[in-house]
Protein backbone atom coordinates (compact mmCIF):
# COMPACT_ATOMS: atom_id res chain seq x y z
CA UNK A 1 0.00 0.00 0.00
CA UNK A 2 1.03 3.99 -0.49
CA UNK A 3 0.41 5.21 3.00
CA UNK A 4 -0.23 8.79 3.80
CA UNK A 5 1.24 9.40 6.84
CA UNK A 6 1.19 12.82 8.83
CA UNK A 7 3.55 13.74 11.37
CA UNK A 8 5.87 11.07 9.98
CA UNK A 9 8.75 12.37 11.47
CA UNK A 10 7.60 12.89 14.90
CA UNK A 11 8.77 10.87 17.74
CA UNK A 12 5.98 7.98 17.40
CA UNK A 13 5.95 8.74 13.46
CA UNK A 14 9.35 8.18 12.64
CA UNK A 15 9.03 4.58 14.29
CA UNK A 16 5.76 4.11 12.34
CA UNK A 17 7.42 4.89 8.92
CA UNK A 18 10.05 2.70 9.59
CA UNK A 19 7.23 -0.62 10.21
CA UNK A 20 5.57 0.62 7.14
CA UNK A 21 8.86 0.17 5.28
CA UNK A 22 9.88 -2.71 6.51
CA UNK A 23 6.44 -4.32 5.66
CA UNK A 24 6.43 -3.32 2.09
CA UNK A 25 4.82 -0.10 2.11
CA UNK A 26 5.71 2.83 0.63
CA UNK A 27 4.82 6.01 2.86
CA UNK A 28 3.90 9.70 1.64
CA UNK A 29 4.76 11.82 4.83
CA UNK A 30 3.69 15.30 5.38
CA UNK A 31 6.39 17.35 6.88
CA UNK A 32 6.66 20.93 8.18
CA UNK A 33 10.57 21.62 7.75
CA UNK A 34 13.28 21.12 4.98
CA UNK A 35 15.25 19.17 8.28
CA UNK A 36 12.01 16.55 8.67
CA UNK A 37 11.95 16.29 4.64
CA UNK A 38 15.54 15.15 4.49
CA UNK A 39 15.21 13.13 7.45
CA UNK A 40 12.10 11.41 5.72
CA UNK A 41 13.75 10.45 2.50
CA UNK A 42 16.87 9.18 3.96
CA UNK A 43 14.81 7.01 6.13
CA UNK A 44 13.22 5.52 2.68
CA UNK A 45 9.68 7.65 2.19
CA UNK A 46 8.56 10.23 0.21
CA UNK A 47 7.74 13.70 1.99
CA UNK A 48 5.69 16.17 1.50
CA UNK A 49 5.35 19.57 2.61
CA UNK A 50 3.02 21.49 4.60
CA UNK A 51 0.22 21.49 7.97
CA UNK A 52 -2.53 19.76 9.01
CA UNK A 53 -4.03 23.29 8.91
CA UNK A 54 -3.52 22.94 4.91
CA UNK A 55 -6.60 21.31 4.70
CA UNK A 56 -6.44 21.30 0.04
CA UNK A 57 -3.18 19.04 0.80
CA UNK A 58 -4.72 16.92 3.00
CA UNK A 59 -7.36 16.07 0.81
CA UNK A 60 -5.10 15.62 -2.45
CA UNK A 61 -2.33 13.23 -0.78
CA UNK A 62 -5.67 10.74 1.15
CA UNK A 63 -6.78 10.44 -2.34
CA UNK A 64 -3.34 9.80 -3.60
CA UNK A 65 -3.37 6.75 -0.82
CA UNK A 66 -4.30 3.71 -0.37
CA UNK A 67 -4.48 4.65 3.45
CA UNK A 68 -3.60 7.15 5.81
CA UNK A 69 -2.42 7.40 9.36
CA UNK A 70 -3.19 10.47 11.31
CA UNK A 71 -0.60 11.07 13.62
CA UNK A 72 0.14 14.77 13.84
CA UNK A 73 -0.72 16.76 16.62
CA UNK A 74 0.47 20.51 18.40
CA UNK A 75 1.58 19.10 21.62
CA UNK A 76 1.61 22.56 23.06
CA UNK A 77 -0.45 22.45 26.01
CA UNK A 78 -0.51 26.59 27.02
CA UNK A 79 -3.28 25.80 23.59
CA UNK A 80 -4.33 22.83 23.72
CA UNK A 81 -8.56 23.15 23.14
CA UNK A 82 -7.28 25.21 19.67
CA UNK A 83 -4.68 22.33 18.53
CA UNK A 84 -7.64 19.54 19.78
CA UNK A 85 -10.14 21.87 17.20
CA UNK A 86 -7.32 21.89 14.58
CA UNK A 87 -6.76 17.90 15.00
CA UNK A 88 -10.98 17.33 14.69
CA UNK A 89 -10.88 19.39 11.40
CA UNK A 90 -8.08 17.69 9.96
CA UNK A 91 -10.21 14.33 11.00
CA UNK A 92 -13.32 15.68 9.16
CA UNK A 93 -11.26 16.66 5.86
CA UNK A 94 -9.66 13.74 5.38
CA UNK A 95 -12.80 10.95 6.19
CA UNK A 96 -14.90 13.94 4.00
CA UNK A 97 -13.32 12.62 0.45
CA UNK A 98 -12.36 8.92 1.50
CA UNK A 99 -15.87 8.20 2.19
CA UNK A 100 -17.37 5.46 0.03
CA UNK A 101 -13.63 3.97 -0.97
CA UNK A 102 -13.54 1.13 2.16
CA UNK A 103 -9.88 2.52 2.77
CA UNK A 104 -8.34 2.12 6.10
CA UNK A 105 -8.04 5.36 7.92
CA UNK A 106 -6.78 5.45 11.26
CA UNK A 107 -6.31 8.27 13.43
CA UNK A 108 -4.65 8.86 17.33
CA UNK A 109 -6.19 9.27 20.68
CA UNK A 110 -4.89 8.66 23.91
CA UNK A 111 -6.32 6.57 26.99
CA UNK A 112 -5.69 8.25 29.74
CA UNK A 113 -9.47 9.53 31.50
CA UNK A 114 -11.10 6.02 30.48
CA UNK A 115 -13.27 5.01 33.19
CA UNK A 116 -11.64 1.71 35.30
CA UNK A 117 -13.38 -0.88 36.06
CA UNK A 118 -11.15 -2.46 36.92
CA UNK A 119 -9.29 -1.76 33.77
CA UNK A 120 -10.37 0.85 30.78
CA UNK A 121 -11.14 -1.50 27.80
CA UNK A 122 -11.26 -0.84 23.96
CA UNK A 123 -15.26 -1.11 23.68
CA UNK A 124 -15.67 2.32 26.36
CA UNK A 125 -17.08 5.21 24.48
CA UNK A 126 -15.47 8.62 26.55
CA UNK A 127 -18.49 11.30 27.27
CA UNK A 128 -17.88 14.16 24.76
CA UNK A 129 -17.43 16.94 26.87
CA UNK A 130 -14.71 14.32 29.10
CA UNK A 131 -12.39 16.27 27.40
CA UNK A 132 -11.58 18.87 24.00
CA UNK A 133 -10.06 15.69 22.05
CA UNK A 134 -13.04 13.51 22.34
CA UNK A 135 -14.90 14.80 19.38
CA UNK A 136 -12.21 14.10 17.08
CA UNK A 137 -12.26 10.37 18.13
CA UNK A 138 -16.04 10.10 18.18
CA UNK A 139 -15.27 11.67 14.59
CA UNK A 140 -13.27 8.62 13.42
CA UNK A 141 -15.83 6.09 15.03
CA UNK A 142 -18.61 7.41 12.88
CA UNK A 143 -16.82 7.77 9.81
CA UNK A 144 -17.37 3.65 9.77
CA UNK A 145 -20.72 4.26 8.92
CA UNK A 146 -19.68 5.97 5.66
CA UNK A 147 -17.72 3.56 3.98
CA UNK A 148 -14.39 4.22 5.36
CA UNK A 149 -12.43 1.98 7.02
CA UNK A 150 -11.67 3.54 9.90
CA UNK A 151 -10.14 3.23 13.64
CA UNK A 152 -8.90 4.83 16.55
CA UNK A 153 -5.49 3.81 18.01
CA UNK A 154 -5.03 4.92 21.86
CA UNK A 155 -1.66 5.43 23.08
CA UNK A 156 -0.33 4.96 26.83
CA UNK A 157 0.12 8.31 28.47
CA UNK A 158 3.22 6.96 28.76
CA UNK A 159 4.70 6.14 24.83
CA UNK A 160 8.40 5.71 25.59
CA UNK A 161 11.70 5.04 23.83
CA UNK A 162 14.78 6.68 22.71
CA UNK A 163 13.74 10.70 22.22
CA UNK A 164 11.27 10.44 24.55
CA UNK A 165 9.39 14.11 24.76
CA UNK A 166 5.79 13.05 26.54
CA UNK A 167 4.50 13.03 29.89
CA UNK A 168 7.58 11.43 31.33
CA UNK A 169 10.21 13.78 29.63
CA UNK A 170 8.27 16.54 30.63
CA UNK A 171 8.13 15.09 34.60
CA UNK A 172 11.78 15.16 34.22
CA UNK A 173 12.27 18.63 33.50
CA UNK A 174 10.06 20.30 36.05
CA UNK A 175 11.76 17.92 38.67
CA UNK A 176 14.62 19.41 37.36
CA UNK A 177 13.35 23.37 37.45
CA UNK A 178 11.71 22.99 41.01
CA UNK A 179 14.53 20.61 42.75
CA UNK A 180 11.96 17.67 43.57
CA UNK A 181 10.07 14.84 41.63
CA UNK A 182 6.43 14.97 42.34
CA UNK A 183 3.07 13.13 42.03
CA UNK A 184 -0.21 14.10 43.02
CA UNK A 185 -1.93 12.61 46.32
CA UNK A 186 -1.02 9.61 47.68
CA UNK A 187 0.15 8.80 44.12
CA UNK A 188 -1.63 5.43 43.76
CA UNK A 189 -3.36 6.80 40.30
CA UNK A 190 -2.40 4.46 37.39
CA UNK A 191 -0.87 5.33 33.96
CA UNK A 192 -0.38 2.62 31.43
CA UNK A 193 2.97 2.24 29.56
CA UNK A 194 4.00 1.08 26.31
CA UNK A 195 7.36 1.22 24.13
CA UNK A 196 6.90 3.24 20.64
CA UNK A 197 8.73 0.44 18.50
CA UNK A 198 5.40 -1.79 19.84
CA UNK A 199 2.84 1.08 19.25
CA UNK A 200 4.00 1.84 15.72
CA UNK A 201 3.65 -1.85 14.77
CA UNK A 202 0.18 -2.04 16.41
CA UNK A 203 -0.46 0.93 13.46
CA UNK A 204 1.13 -1.19 11.02
CA UNK A 205 -1.30 -3.92 12.02
CA UNK A 206 -4.23 -2.25 12.17
CA UNK A 207 -3.78 -0.71 8.79
CA UNK A 208 -3.62 -3.86 7.14
CA UNK A 209 -6.34 -5.91 9.79
CA UNK A 210 -7.97 -3.50 11.87
CA UNK A 211 -12.11 -3.60 11.95
CA UNK A 212 -13.95 -0.47 10.95
CA UNK A 213 -15.25 1.62 14.09
CA UNK A 214 -12.67 0.14 16.24
CA UNK A 215 -10.47 1.42 18.70
CA UNK A 216 -7.44 -0.27 19.48
CA UNK A 217 -5.18 0.16 22.89
CA UNK A 218 -1.35 0.46 22.52
CA UNK A 219 -0.89 -0.81 25.99
CA UNK A 220 1.88 -2.93 27.28
CA UNK A 221 1.94 -2.30 30.93
CA UNK A 222 -1.46 -1.63 32.40
CA UNK A 223 -0.75 0.37 34.96
CA UNK A 224 2.35 1.88 36.53
CA UNK A 225 1.49 4.22 39.89
CA UNK A 226 2.75 8.00 39.39
CA UNK A 227 4.43 7.71 42.71
CA UNK A 228 6.90 5.08 41.34
CA UNK A 229 7.45 7.31 38.55
CA UNK A 230 8.27 10.12 40.56
CA UNK A 231 10.62 7.78 42.97
CA UNK A 232 12.28 6.55 39.93
CA UNK A 233 12.91 10.01 38.80
CA UNK A 234 13.69 11.73 42.06
CA UNK A 235 16.90 8.66 42.21
CA UNK A 236 17.89 9.13 38.71
CA UNK A 237 18.56 13.22 39.68
CA UNK A 238 19.23 12.81 43.26
CA UNK A 239 16.45 15.42 44.49
CA UNK A 240 13.36 14.38 47.17
CA UNK A 241 10.05 13.16 46.41
CA UNK A 242 7.00 15.27 47.21
CA UNK A 243 3.30 14.96 47.43
CA UNK A 244 1.34 17.97 46.08
CA UNK A 245 -2.47 18.60 46.17
CA UNK A 246 -3.69 19.25 42.49
CA UNK A 247 -3.79 22.98 43.52
CA UNK A 248 -0.14 23.22 43.83
CA UNK A 249 1.20 20.86 41.50
CA UNK A 250 -1.15 22.84 38.59
CA UNK A 251 0.82 26.24 39.61
CA UNK A 252 4.38 24.87 38.66
CA UNK A 253 3.57 21.81 36.25
CA UNK A 254 0.43 22.97 34.19
CA UNK A 255 -1.45 20.60 32.36
CA UNK A 256 0.39 18.07 33.40
CA UNK A 257 -0.62 18.06 36.89
CA UNK A 258 -4.42 16.74 35.76
CA UNK A 259 -2.74 13.68 33.76
CA UNK A 260 -1.00 13.28 37.58
CA UNK A 261 -4.64 12.98 39.13
CA UNK A 262 -5.95 10.35 36.82
CA UNK A 263 -6.16 7.16 37.25
CA UNK A 264 -6.34 5.09 34.14
CA UNK A 265 -5.31 2.02 34.13
CA UNK A 266 -6.02 0.45 30.77
CA UNK A 267 -6.13 -3.15 29.10
CA UNK A 268 -5.17 -4.20 25.75
CA UNK A 269 -6.08 -7.89 26.03
CA UNK A 270 -9.06 -7.66 22.78
CA UNK A 271 -6.51 -5.49 20.90
CA UNK A 272 -3.51 -8.53 21.25
CA UNK A 273 -6.50 -10.94 20.10
CA UNK A 274 -7.96 -9.30 17.42
CA UNK A 275 -4.95 -8.20 15.36
CA UNK A 276 -2.42 -10.36 16.51
CA UNK A 277 -0.30 -7.80 18.28
CA UNK A 278 2.03 -8.98 21.33
CA UNK A 279 4.26 -6.34 22.84
CA UNK A 280 8.25 -7.29 22.99
CA UNK A 281 9.99 -3.96 23.57
CA UNK A 282 10.85 -3.12 26.87
CA UNK A 283 7.44 -4.06 28.25
CA UNK A 284 8.42 -2.62 32.20
CA UNK A 285 8.43 1.38 32.06
CA UNK A 286 10.11 1.57 35.69
CA UNK A 287 12.95 -0.99 34.46
CA UNK A 288 13.50 1.21 31.45
CA UNK A 289 13.32 4.09 33.32
CA UNK A 290 15.99 2.37 35.72
CA UNK A 291 17.87 1.17 32.73
CA UNK A 292 18.09 4.71 31.90
CA UNK A 293 19.37 5.64 35.19
CA UNK A 294 22.37 3.54 35.29
CA UNK A 295 23.38 4.31 32.00
CA UNK A 296 23.07 8.29 32.87
CA UNK A 297 24.82 7.91 36.07
CA UNK A 298 27.38 4.78 35.37
CA UNK A 299 28.22 2.53 38.44
CA UNK A 300 31.57 3.80 39.61
CA UNK A 301 34.39 1.10 40.17
CA UNK A 302 34.47 -0.31 43.76
CA UNK A 303 36.90 0.46 46.01
CA UNK A 304 39.28 -2.52 46.59
CA UNK A 305 37.98 -4.69 49.37
CA UNK A 306 39.46 -6.29 52.11
CA UNK A 307 39.08 -10.01 52.00
CA UNK A 308 40.77 -12.60 54.23
CA UNK A 309 44.17 -13.85 53.27
CA UNK A 310 42.87 -17.67 53.44
CA UNK A 311 40.61 -16.47 50.29
CA UNK A 312 43.34 -15.04 47.83
CA UNK A 313 42.82 -18.00 45.53
CA UNK A 314 44.40 -15.97 42.97
CA UNK A 315 47.81 -15.96 44.26
CA UNK A 316 50.59 -18.65 44.90
CA UNK A 317 50.51 -20.96 48.07
CA UNK A 318 52.40 -19.15 51.01
CA UNK A 319 53.10 -19.74 54.57
CA UNK A 320 50.26 -19.46 56.88
CA UNK A 321 50.39 -16.26 58.44
CA UNK A 322 51.96 -15.52 61.90
CA UNK A 323 51.06 -13.06 64.05
CA UNK A 324 53.15 -9.74 64.91
CA UNK A 325 54.55 -11.18 68.02
CA UNK A 326 56.47 -13.76 65.78
CA UNK A 327 57.47 -12.21 62.83
CA UNK A 328 60.42 -10.57 64.64
CA UNK A 329 61.00 -12.66 68.09
CA UNK A 330 64.51 -11.50 68.46
CA UNK A 331 63.69 -8.36 68.79
CA UNK A 332 60.55 -8.28 70.88
CA UNK A 333 58.95 -10.89 73.35
CA UNK A 334 55.18 -8.67 73.27
CA UNK A 335 53.63 -7.51 70.02
CA UNK A 336 53.85 -3.33 70.78
CA UNK A 337 51.92 -2.71 67.36
CA UNK A 338 48.43 -1.74 68.06
CA UNK A 339 47.55 -2.71 64.17
CA UNK A 340 48.15 -5.82 62.65
CA UNK A 341 49.45 -6.58 59.18
CA UNK A 342 47.75 -6.70 56.40
CA UNK A 343 49.08 -8.50 52.88
CA UNK A 344 48.94 -6.68 49.26
CA UNK A 345 49.09 -8.43 46.55
CA UNK A 346 49.76 -7.32 43.17
CA UNK A 347 48.29 -8.85 39.98
CA UNK A 348 51.52 -10.42 38.52
CA UNK A 349 51.41 -13.92 37.34
CA UNK A 350 52.49 -15.91 40.64
CA UNK A 351 55.28 -18.58 40.68
CA UNK A 352 55.87 -21.20 42.66
CA UNK A 353 59.15 -19.42 43.72
CA UNK A 354 58.00 -18.35 47.33
CA UNK A 355 60.25 -15.58 47.06
CA UNK A 356 58.75 -14.45 44.43
CA UNK A 357 55.25 -14.72 45.43
CA UNK A 358 54.45 -10.88 44.79
CA UNK A 359 52.75 -10.65 48.37
CA UNK A 360 54.23 -7.97 51.05
CA UNK A 361 53.11 -8.18 54.56
CA UNK A 362 53.17 -4.51 56.27
CA UNK A 363 50.90 -3.02 58.83
CA UNK A 364 48.72 -0.19 58.66
CA UNK A 365 50.23 3.62 60.23
CA UNK A 366 48.54 4.02 63.28
CA UNK A 367 45.38 6.45 62.56
CA UNK A 368 46.12 9.92 64.00
CA UNK A 369 43.14 10.00 66.58
CA UNK A 370 45.13 7.45 68.38
CA UNK A 371 48.42 8.94 68.81
CA UNK A 372 48.51 9.59 72.31
CA UNK A 373 50.48 9.24 75.18
CA UNK A 374 47.94 7.20 77.11
CA UNK A 375 47.78 3.53 77.01
CA UNK A 376 45.94 1.62 74.15
CA UNK A 377 44.17 -1.64 74.82
CA UNK A 378 45.63 -4.10 72.55
CA UNK A 379 43.64 -5.80 69.90
CA UNK A 380 42.91 -9.70 69.87
CA UNK A 381 45.47 -10.94 66.84
CA UNK A 382 43.44 -11.46 63.81
CA UNK A 383 44.58 -12.89 60.15
CA UNK A 384 46.31 -10.55 57.73
CA UNK A 385 43.93 -9.26 54.94
CA UNK A 386 44.53 -9.29 51.27
CA UNK A 387 43.93 -6.29 49.06
CA UNK A 388 43.85 -7.51 44.97
CA UNK A 389 44.99 -4.12 43.26
CA UNK A 390 48.40 -2.77 41.75
CA UNK A 391 50.75 -1.60 44.54
CA UNK A 392 50.18 1.58 43.32
CA UNK A 393 46.81 1.95 44.05
CA UNK A 394 46.58 1.74 47.64
CA UNK A 395 48.04 4.64 49.72
CA UNK A 396 50.40 2.37 51.98
CA UNK A 397 52.16 1.37 48.94
CA UNK A 398 52.69 4.95 47.99
CA UNK A 399 54.44 5.33 51.05
CA UNK A 400 56.65 1.74 51.07
CA UNK A 401 59.56 3.12 49.19
CA UNK A 402 60.80 4.89 52.38
CA UNK A 403 59.76 1.82 54.47
CA UNK A 404 61.57 -0.42 52.35
CA UNK A 405 64.80 1.71 52.36
CA UNK A 406 64.57 1.65 56.12
CA UNK A 407 63.84 -2.32 55.93
CA UNK A 408 67.40 -2.52 54.02
CA UNK A 409 69.27 -0.88 56.32
CA UNK A 410 70.33 -3.23 59.27
CA UNK A 411 69.66 -2.27 62.42
CA UNK A 412 72.94 -1.76 65.25
CA UNK A 413 74.49 -4.22 65.76
CA UNK A 414 73.37 -6.53 62.98
CA UNK A 415 76.22 -9.02 60.77
CA UNK A 416 75.93 -8.13 57.64
CA UNK A 417 77.24 -11.28 56.29
CA UNK A 418 74.43 -13.14 58.12
CA UNK A 419 71.40 -13.54 55.92
CA UNK A 420 67.86 -12.22 56.88
CA UNK A 421 65.04 -14.59 56.58
CA UNK A 422 62.13 -11.87 57.04
CA UNK A 423 61.93 -8.48 56.25
CA UNK A 424 60.05 -7.41 59.60
CA UNK A 425 57.22 -5.47 60.00
CA UNK A 426 56.94 -1.74 61.20
CA UNK A 427 56.18 -0.64 64.33
CA UNK A 428 53.57 1.92 65.01
CA UNK A 429 55.53 2.83 68.65
CA UNK A 430 54.06 5.50 71.17
CA UNK A 431 54.50 8.08 68.78
CA UNK A 432 53.33 6.22 65.62
CA UNK A 433 56.49 6.56 63.94
CA UNK A 434 57.71 3.30 62.06
CA UNK A 435 60.56 1.74 63.81
CA UNK A 436 62.40 -0.98 61.69
CA UNK A 437 62.19 -4.44 63.78
CA UNK A 438 64.70 -7.20 62.13
CA UNK A 439 66.13 -9.77 62.82
CA UNK A 440 69.25 -11.61 61.78
CA UNK A 441 70.54 -15.62 61.93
Amino acid sequence: MRVFVTGATGFVGTAVTQELLKAGHTVLGLVRSEASAEKLKAAGGEPLRGSIENLDLLKRAASECDGTIHLAFNHDFSQFEKNCTDDLKAIETIGEVLEGTGKPFITTSGTLGLKSRPLGTEDEMRDPKSSPRTPAEIKTIELASKGVRSAVLRLAPSTHGDGDRGFVHMLITKAKENGASWYVGEGTQRWSAVHRSDAARLYVLVLEKGIAGHAYHAVADQGITTKEIAEVIGRHLNVPTESKSVAEASSHLGFIAWALSVDSPTSSEKTQKEVGWTPTHWTDLIARLKDNQEQAHPAQPRRPRLVPASRRHHEAPSPAPQSPSKLNPTSRKEPTSRHDPIAITSHATPTSNSSQNNVLVVPLLPHRRRLSSQPQPEPGPRAPLAIGIHRAQHPVMRRLPRYLAALARPPAGHNARAPRESLGCLDGGGEGVGRVAARAE
